[in-house]
């Protein structure tokens, strides 16, 4: 179990070192609100990702990433897609960590 305080750009680097370390029969739930993947986007094509892009997405593809709280609308899903390789799960009327 990997908690974090507060979003930072330094959560991408850690969240692709969880996901590419995981067990093979384990599984990495990400909870996450729409904006977070703004400002993946905003890294990766402004050059400030603290990790490869690619490496990011391979890994981030086998994650489960859990949406909640706003709407989550279909330029997200394409942004989500092209920048992770999967689709979201989403809760809506979830808290922003998604965990019931």
């Amino acid at each position: 179990l990997n908690l974090f305080s507060q979003y930072s750009t330094k959560y991408w680097k850690c969240v692709n070192e969880v996901a590419e370390g995981r067990a093979e029969n384990s599984e990495v739930i990400m909870p996450l609100v729409s904006r977070h993947f703004d400002f993946l986007r905003d890294l990766v094509s402004g050059g400030k990702l603290p990790v490869e892009p690619a490496a990011l997405k391979g890994n981030l593809s086998k994650c489960i990433l859990l949406l909640g709280s706003a709407p989550v609308g279909p330029t997200t899903v394409q942004t989500i897609q092209g920048l992770c390789g999967t689709l979201p799960t989403v809760r809506f009327g979830s808290t922003e960590t998604c965990l019931q």
